[in-house]
């Protein structure tokens, strides 16, 4: 699963990852160590929950909450010191009447998580679960929730009239300019045909009723999709291509829309990876080309629809098998990690000023004194 990141007040990383050891680590960048990071241990004290169990977190998610099987850490701070303390988790048990046939415990297939500004409900988290165990679920068919940690039952089913296939979709969270809710958009093999749609989280009049999904054109050899959130909480959709990079605009998500082709290139081109975001008023998008290229391209934010805008896409690195990024506090330039063939993590920093890149390589510790990094 591909790391993600935040940044604390003093301009320093902290990222979040899955290790081979089936651990969720915070890895911090420190002062005064000898590899400039520290890797903190965020899931084995689940282990006390649950009797003493053995924890293998296999999802997380992270814009400041902190998802895991059954688990949330809420209201976390970004600063150094509060995360070399470790969360406090808050168990969330499954709670809704719909439990999946046949199963005594859940399959989480994926985890879902966004924070949105001027919306009724700013923290989203949805969860897709298998319905049934995997031995009698061939169709790989999911069931998706979305958790309310204060309400009763926490867990709530979002109505759905299509079948979800694990490892046959893609899945980011928006808003739409018009709804009060946030929403999920949803790409790939949906009831046996390719489509792409948004539903949104419920229907805020009538919370019994299912929300009325909004079927999008998908563009042609579409492979992956992301979204850009703004300062109002609206979200841009991003849908890469075979001839390149397309966008739905906040108010042009109906049901029937079009997307609008933004760049033609080949650099943009059959992106199994794509990711977006919005900040400090520059809109970034960034992809993995089937070359294994990483790739970025802006934009002045609100501008995203227009083709001209976009700057031309710049390779960065090649080889690349994940990477994760942000906008540095209070300049707007990015700062990205990637991992890149032969195990090595690199670091990317953009010069605010002349927009050039530093590169350096990153040596993080080990989790043995008998490992070698």
């Amino acid at each position: 699963m591909a790391p993600t990141e935040i940044q604390t007040p003093t301009g320093d990383t902290i990222f979040f990852s899955l290790g081979t050891d089936a651990i969720l680590y915070a890895t911090r960048e420190v002062q005064a160590k000898a590899t400039g990071w520290t890797r903190l241990d965020l899931s084995s004290t689940l282990s006390q929950t649950q009797g003493g169990a053995a924890i293998k977190a296999k999802a997380f998610a992270s814009p400041s909450v902190l998802p895991t099987i059954y688990n949330l850490s809420l209201g976390n701070s970004n600063t150094d010191s509060s995360w070399a303390k470790g969360v406090q988790w808050t168990s969330v048990p499954f709670d809704h009447s719909s439990k999946p046939s046949g199963a005594k415990t859940l399959t989480i297939a994926d985890v879902y998580l966004v924070n949105l500004p001027n919306a009724s409900q700013s923290q989203t988290c949805f969860v897709d679960i298998w319905r049934s165990p995997p031995a009698s679920n061939p169709s790989k068919l999911l069931a998706r929730y979305y958790i309310l940690p204060k309400a009763s039952p926490r867990w709530r089913l979002q109505q759905l009239a299509i079948d979800l296939a694990a490892s046959s979709i893609t899945s980011c969270l928006g808003r739409r300019t018009k709804d009060l809710v946030a929403g999920i958009y949803t790409y790939g093999t949906i009831s046996g045909t390719h489509q792409l749609i948004y539903v949104p989280q419920y229907n805020p009049f009538r919370p019994t009723v299912p929300p009325n999904p909004a079927r999008l054109a998908v563009p042609a050899g579409s492979k992956s999709i992301a979204t850009s959130i703004d300062m109002e909480g609206h979200s841009n959709l991003f849908v890469s291509g075979s001839s390149g990079l397309s966008v739905f605009a906040p108010d042009e998500q109906d049901d029937g829309s079009a997307a609008v082709p933004i760049i033609t290139d080949p650099v943009v081109s059959n992106v199994s990876d794509l990711s977006a975001m919005t900040a400090a008023g520059l809109t970034v998008v960034w992809g993995l080309n089937s070359q294994r290229t990483l790739f970025y391209t802006k934009c002045y934010a609100s501008s995203e629809a227009d083709p001209s805008a976009w700057s031309v896409p710049m390779p960065l690195l090649t080889n690349v098998t994940s990477y994760a990024f942000y906008a540095k506090n209070g300049h707007g330039n990015s700062i990205l990690f990637a991992h890149v063939a032969g195990a090595r993590l690199v670091q990317l920093t953009q010069d605010p000023i002349t927009a050039n890149w530093i590169k350096r390589q990153i040596m993080l510790p080990t989790t043995d004194i008998s490992h070698m990094v």
